[in-house]
């Protein structure tokens, strides 16, 4: 629960100091492809600096603001959780903080892996993603269409040029031909 008012500060603040634990700050990313073939927008991202001196900076007013408990109460609360989270943080287990990110261990190091907010931020004009992948079929169809257009455009345009190039190169063969048989039709008409 105390992760949904540290996003709810971030949104609204870019930055929030969990008391007795660090700072989260919200960084802009670029787009990125993610393994789905989208391109997905420019967002924010959670990044994270471990400082177990940080004080509180307006969280705990944050959240008695925001539930039915006194600043002490709420500070009590943020005490309670980020002893839990250091617990399992110096123990070196994963701990997942909804809509946040996932801390983790690597070589004896403190990683952060913050989540992607692409919702409700103004900064990006509304883009939204774009499914690679179904724009390169859709396109695809289309120049499938052309494909076969310009196929059959070929396939009954060549003969026609091939009768058209003989025809005038034996025009003269092709007209004797033509004037020798209307002249047997005739004779034989006679007899």
């Amino acid at each position: 629960m105390i992760s949904k008012y540290i996003l709810d500060y971030l949104l609204a603040h870019q930055r929030v100091e969990v008391a007795g634990f660090g700072v989260f700050i919200l960084v802009n990313t670029s787009a990125k492809m993610n393994e789905d073939n989208n391109l997905l927008p420019p967002a924010k991202k959670v990044s994270f600096e471990f400082d177990e001196t940080t004080e509180d900076n307006g969280l705990a007013k944050f959240i008695s603001q925001n539930s039915d408990c006194d600043t002490d109460s709420a500070l009590k609360y943020i005490k309670q959780n980020t002893e839990e989270w250091l617990v399992k943080v110096k123990n070196h287990l994963p701990l997942r903080l909804d809509q946040i990110g996932t801390f983790t261990h690597f070589e004896d190091k403190l990683n952060f892996s913050g989540e992607r907010i692409e919702s409700a931020i103004p900064d990006f004009f509304g883009l939204e993603k774009i499914n690679i992948e179904a724009k390169y079929h859709e396109k695809n169809k289309e120049n499938n269409f052309w494909n076969r257009m310009i196929l059959w455009l070929f396939l009954m345009i060549i003969p026609l040029v091939g009768l058209l190039i003989v025809g005038l190169w034996k025009k003269d063969f092709i007209l004797d031909k033509i004037q020798h048989g209307i002249q047997q039709g005739t004779e034989r008409i006679e007899d």
